[in-house]
């Protein structure tokens, strides 16, 4: 009895068309590997089918194989067969195909290079479970990300598969997996440890409603505290004892207890650190003082959580690996599990794979971890190149049973030419030590591709021309592709762009400025930027202002933003006519405000709820619109640009000043509630 998949060679069964409709209409996939004169009769009218991947046709010359194999069950035999018929059919993902029907009773680990479809592979392996494992609903399966961001992603694609499904077959078992889905938890690891120390936390002095905060000012005030209480007992001037002032001993301290958050050591790891040994006796003082205080700080942090009932974002392995250390973890009521699948599992730090093994050793829940150790980008954070060792090692000693092991490796995304540049410069590393490289990628994609490594070692000037000089050269390159397909009546999509990747969020900054002075519109994304975005700064002016309406400071705020766009030199000047912060410059504000319904604002936020106000400010006032005519004024001040030039860099402005609005908006109505 088939559940899932066919995978089929025979020709004579491959000719009987009305029984390949009958699967394919039960949601049945059918992979087919038949001559071409067989694929193109069963190609015929079932292209439905085809585009949502239910039929997948591999043309290989008849040599009369009739290889039949129900929901990826085989024995050696078949298996060997199998792997000569895959040598056939070139466009046939063998390792894919292995790894969706592997075993559902075994954990597995993948590794798998860049574009290898490790996301399409995960996606097909949770639908081969919830098709062939008994009463297995998609809240039994789990997913750990590394980013909120590939949480959304990863949640999407699957409600996109199950979708694609019921508007195929229109089944209405799809129909309760996609309502699973959205319970399906897939979470960060921070987010899963949130989860469980909010429900083990009181073991360890914590109560049920954990808080997450930011602890940053508390931090530097216990290391005042403890410097005090030493420096003061043993009545020694700092500068005298480490020739250092407060202020850098103060920074030293809290780049160490970063690091030490970075790498989630343990209380215990923290004691029984090794700080090696001090250079000469003018460090000595140092090294005793850093070995001293850390004992310290850690006691009076955790005690200062304690009584907060709060952890911060960097403590929340850390704490729940303290859980795990009392024993006090087995306890856990919630959350039952069957499948967990981890993503990124390279950029894994021991405290991560020690709460990975720990979630699978408790609930007996099968693991599927994924990752590439040449992707690895949080070594800085304490990711670990052996993570796929140790948990390997952790599995076989907890289950009894070593876990299948997979290697992807056909690259769907990047041409031949690339590949095969960086592949030498990977096996260089490999035989350095720092890395595992292992097999090389297989390039699938035939396109040309061309890739130019060029060390830096000329002025900033130079390299400045350089960079602004290429990115001209291929802006231009793909203004002429796009116009070649417009003349043909083809669409261009989203690859006709040039992106620009750097390390730091510096050096974003810093191309931007240059792509502004050679008059090229761009467009910068950086990580934790969207707080101190113009956008999200006008939206805390329009708070600032309405909650503080008697500062004069606020109010100038709210009349120099994009929600009013009015603080030009003339009022500038009759400002400093006035006594800082007097009523008479309150009054004057007040006057320039009332032609954008500042006092109706003000009634508004007292009588209504303040979230549908800010919104009905938000789109009465059109500051995204303001916002672009002050960036004109500002980069045609700068340079003279090309109209066209300028009208698109203001177009990728104003629609990045609007996303981000929105962006703010949808986490206020999630963070608050409506009073």
């Amino acid at each position: 009895m088939v559940s899932y998949s066919l995978l089929i060679s025979d020709s004579k069964a491959l000719r009987d068309l009305k029984n390949i409709d009958c699967l394919l209409e039960k949601g049945i996939k059918i992979l087919a590997f038949c001559d071409r004169s067989i694929g193109d009769s069963i190609k015929k009218g079932r292209d439905t089918y085809i585009k949502a991947k239910l039929l997948q046709i591999y043309e290989v010359p008849d040599d009369n194989s009739t290889l039949t194999i129900y929901d990826g069950k085989m024995d050696e035999l078949t298996h060997s067969r199998l792997e000569k018929l895959a040598g056939n059919a070139p466009d046939f993902n063998y390792e894919q195909y292995l790894i969706e029907h592997a075993d559902a009773s075994n954990s597995l680990i993948v590794e798998a290079g860049a574009g290898t479809g490790k996301t399409s592979v995960m996606i097909d392996r949770i639908l081969f479970l919830i098709h062939t494992v008994e009463s297995l609903s998609l809240e039994d399966i789990g997913m750990i990300t590394f980013t909120n961001e590939a949480t959304q992603n990863m949640r999407h694609k699957i409600q996109e598969a199950l979708m694609i499904r019921y508007s195929t077959i229109k089944s209405p078992r799809y129909i309760r997996y996609l309502e699973d889905a959205s319970k399906m938890r897939i979470q960060t690891i921070h987010s899963y440890s949130r989860d469980f120390i909010s429900e083990l936390g009181s073991s360890i002095g914590y109560g049920r409603s954990v808080d997450l905060r930011g602890f940053n000012y508390e931090k530097r005030k216990l290391i005042h505290d403890v410097l005090n209480d030493i420096y003061l007992t043993n009545r020694r001037p700092l500068t005298t004892s480490l020739g250092l002032r407060l202020v850098d001993l103060d920074n030293i301290i809290l780049k160490f207890w970063t690091q030490l958050e970075n790498i989630a050591l343990t209380d215990n790891e923290i004691i029984a650190l090794d700080w090696g040994v001090h250079q000469d006796e003018g460090s000595k003082a140092l090294h005793q003082t850093l070995q001293s205080v850390f004992n310290e700080l850690n006691k009076r942090y955790n005690n200062l959580k304690m009584e907060k009932n709060a952890i911060a974002v960097g403590d929340i392995v850390r704490e729940l690996q303290k859980i795990l250390d009392e024993g006090k973890g087995a306890t856990v009521k919630s959350h039952p599990l069957k499948y967990l699948f981890v993503d990124e599992f390279q950029d894994s730090d021991n405290a991560q794979i020690k709460t990975i093994a720990w979630l699978q050793q408790v609930y007996g829940l099968k693991l599927f971890a994924v990752g590439d150790v040449k992707q690895s980008i949080y070594r800085f954070r304490g990711a670990v190149d052996t993570a796929f060792e140790k948990l390997r090692m952790s599995i076989s000693k907890h289950s009894g049973i070593p876990p299948n092991e997979y290697t992807l490796t056909k690259n769907y995304r990047t041409s031949r030419d690339i590949l095969d540049v960086l592949d030498p410069i990977f096996k260089r590393w490999e035989i350095k030590g720092y890395i595992d490289y292992g097999k090389s990628l297989e390039a699938k994609k035939n396109h040309k591709g061309n890739i130019n490594i060029k060390p830096v070692r000329k002025s900033n000037l130079i390299f400045q021309s350089e960079v602004t000089a290429f990115l001209k050269k291929a802006l231009l390159d793909i203004k002429a592709t796009a116009e070649e397909k417009e003349k043909k009546g083809e669409r261009c999509d989203a690859s006709h762009r040039v992106t620009v990747l750097t390390r730091t969020n510096s050096q974003v900054q810093r191309v931007g400025v240059w792509c502004e002075e050679a008059q090229i519109p761009c467009y910068i994304k950086q990580e934790g930027t969207f707080y101190s975005s113009q956008a999200v700064r006008d939206v805390f002016s329009l708070v600032k202002a309405h909650v503080f309406p008697t500062s004069a400071e606020h109010l100038f705020d709210l009349l120099d933003s994009s929600f009013v766009s009015g603080a030009d030199s003339e009022i500038l000047k009759k400002l400093s006519s006035f006594q800082p912060g007097s009523e008479h410059q309150v009054e004057y504000l007040e006057t320039k405000l009332k032609s954008h319904g500042w006092d109706q604002s003000k009634r508004a936020f007292r009588l209504r709820p303040v979230l549908s106000v800010v919104r009905e400010i938000i789109d009465s006032s059109d500051p995204a619109t303001n916002y672009t005519q002050k960036r004109k004024m500002i980069l045609s001040s700068n340079k003279e640009w090309e109209p066209e030039d300028l009208n698109r860099q203001l177009t990728v402005e104003a629609n990045q000043y609007e996303a981000n609005i929105e962006k703010l908006m949808h986490r206020l109505r999630t963070s608050f509630s409506g009073q």
